[in-house]
């Protein structure tokens, strides 16, 4: 399956502007919890509706996806995080996915690999 994001523009924005926000000294939780909500508005809404209820999820990252703490994002209840909701492992390399073949989880091989 594959999910469109749109604009890279657009997205590599967000996540600067984010990240901006998230390194800054002194901005009120609203302002990060905003900033968030734009990334996750951008990349993660389309990407979620993908994956319907899968709760572990394989990131393999390029541009400015790279630059962006996807567990960090705001979480769908408010005062929580993505990552309190979904566990995610970051994949660097192909060999990352042939070597969990061999693992004995037995909810790998039930899922979505979204590589972009």
């Amino acid at each position: 399956m594959r999910v469109e994001l749109g604009e890279l523009a657009p997205i590599e924005r967000a996540v600067m502007a984010w990240r901006a926000v998230l390194l800054a000294k002194g901005v009120p939780a609203a302002g990060v919890e905003a900033a968030g909500r734009e990334v996750m508005r951008r990349v993660w809404e389309s990407v979620g509706k993908a994956l319907g209820d899968c709760r572990k999820v394989l990131v393999s990252p390029d541009g400015p996806l790279c630059r962006a703490p996807f567990a960090a994002m705001p979480g769908r209840a408010g005062g929580h995080f993505l990552g309190d909701e979904t566990t995610f492992s970051l994949v660097t390399a192909a060999e990352d996915l042939i070597r969990s073949r061999g693992h004995s989880d037995p909810t790998l091989g039930r899922g979505l690999t979204v590589v972009g």
